[in-house]
């Protein structure tokens, strides 16, 4: 088993003025290079692993804050992985959390991709404030111990006002794209774009959520969820703490199913019995 390294990844919902689906909201999602180590070729929200230059005893510093953060290393390094990524840095010029436009912004990109370091540099020589108070806490996963490549992750969320240019990166992301939750949940269910585990879960409650209002005013559960994964009736099961059959799982009379069913099309079933409900997604 390999220890998880530490990641983060950021959830940007953009209000929309009018929608195809029921959300007021669209997020922006990147594709991932089909030779990737790691979710290849899958759609994603922008992220990638903490590096040692997001450090808080270097940013607390640089940064004037209301409060101190415990996860300011995972807060840098989603803004700073979602710039790399997508073009789009996440600041806050003192009214309000928007994208900064950067001249030379394709050098920096390239130069903060090459040497994390950099982004530290690119924000003190252009006067920028990484909106690391703006964008909040989401949820908390942990790769399964089966996999050998694994990741501590956390999921931020931010709302801006509406969408902003997005440029994948033509290296780590093939493609970048605004979608509603149900656009997104509806294209995987076609089997047009492939969603990880994680991001089908955060989707969903996104699109329960429905309104760009509600997402920051829902208490969040952040606690850890770590699945783990088995093989039964030729399927892989995803179980989550609560079913029986997860490790973490305290025994108890009722037998208990909360897991992710992924079927031979690559979809997946939620099954929850303690709501006594599973569905096809």
């Amino acid at each position: 088993m390999t220890n998880p390294r530490p990641a983060a990844t950021l959830i940007i919902a953009a209000k929309t003025a009018a929608s195809v689906s029921r959300e007021d909201f669209s997020v922006l999602l990147v594709k991932r290079t089909k030779h990737s180590g790691f979710m290849a070729g899958a759609h994603v929200f922008p992220g990638g692993v903490v590096d040692p230059t997001d450090s808080p005893a270097i940013w607390a510093t640089e940064l004037s804050l209301d409060k101190e953060l415990a996860d300011l290393d995972f807060r840098v390094c989603a803004i700073r992985e979602t710039f790399e990524e997508t073009g789009v840095l996440l600041v806050n010029d003192g009214d309000k959390v928007g994208a900064a436009s950067i001249n030379d912004k394709d050098s920096w990109r390239s130069k903060v991709r090459e040497d994390p370091s950099v982004f530290l540099e690119m924000c003190r020589t252009l006067e920028l404030n990484p909106a690391v108070e703006d964008i909040h806490p989401w949820a908390h996963w942990i790769t399964p111990e089966q996999e050998p490549k694994r990741y501590d992750a956390r999921f931020y969320l931010v709302v801006i006002d509406g969408q902003v240019q997005a440029e994948h990166d033509r290296s780590e992301t093939v493609s970048s794209t605004w979608l509603s939750p149900t656009q997104s949940l509806e294209s995987f269910g076609q089997q047009s774009l492939f969603l990880p585990p994680p991001t089908w879960i955060v989707l969903r409650d996104l699109q329960e959520l429905a309104l760009s209002q509600r997402l920051l005013s829902t208490e969040r559960d952040l606690s850890p969820v770590q699945p783990h994964m088995i093989h039964q009736d030729g399927q892989i099961h995803l179980l989550f703490p609560g079913d029986s059959g997860h490790p973490q799982t305290q025994e108890t009379e009722t037998e208990q199913q909360v897991r992710i069913v992924i079927g031979g099309a690559g979809l997946y079933r939620f099954i929850d019995t303690r709501l006594q409900r599973g569905d096809m997604k």
